[in-house]
């Protein structure tokens, strides 16, 4: 081989070993996938909602009190029209600040956990650290429930929630709640941020 030859193999090395750092880089420190779940005040979104509705009503009516002023009319009718719309505008108004109150008092009732995904080698070993029962075995989970449900909501918690904590969380919702939680604490963990190229 000649020295040609060796200096343009050690370069192209060189090179493929920089182009692999900046892109191994980039990996690191790329950020695990992060969800949050929210709970919610049912009273709180009650009021939201009634609180929208109000104000769609009474944009309705300012909409058509505004079309009525423009309609050829009398004199008289067109005031009437005018003072209707002025009233409406008000009304329009006063829905829409009671609104933001409404969705303010949602968003201070509501209770928001983040959750973030463990790397693989973590995931992993806390999947082993709750060996299935044969009940779990026979649901086809490679997991015990019942222990790894908290374990791993605590593990992903960005809130500092320890495995008590998440296991006390877990027993006070209803079973779409905690099936959710769970869920969203296996999703974070399993799904992939990557997007597939062709050749």
């Amino acid at each position: 081989m000649s020295t040609t030859s060796t200096k343009k193999a050690t370069t192209d090395a060189s090179v493929a070993d920089e182009v692999w750092a900046t892109k191994r880089e980039k990996l690191r420190r790329r950020g695990r996938k992060t969800r949050h779940f929210d709970f919610l005040d049912e009273d709180l979104e009650a009021e939201l909602e009634q609180a929208q509705n109000v104000v769609g009503v009474a944009e309705l009516a300012c909409r058509k009190a505004t079309e009525a002023q423009h309609a050829d009319s009398t004199h008289a009718v067109r005031e009437k029209a005018v003072a209707d719309a002025l009233r409406a505008n008000r009304k329009v108004t006063s829905a829409r600040k009671k609104l933001t109150l409404a969705q303010k008092k949602r968003d201070e009732g509501t209770v928001r956990i983040y959750l973030r995904g463990l790397g693989s080698d973590v995931y992993d070993a806390l999947v082993s650290e709750h060996p299935p029962t044969d009940a779990d075995r026979a649901k086809g989970r490679d997991y015990a429930l019942a222990t790894f449900a908290p374990a791993l909501v605590a593990a992903c918690s960005l809130d500092d929630m320890t495995e008590e904590d998440a296991a006390d969380l877990i027993a006070s919702l209803s079973q779409g709640e905690s099936s959710l939680l769970f869920a969203t604490a296996v999703e974070v963990n399993q799904v992939a941020q990557v997007s597939l190229g062709k050749g």
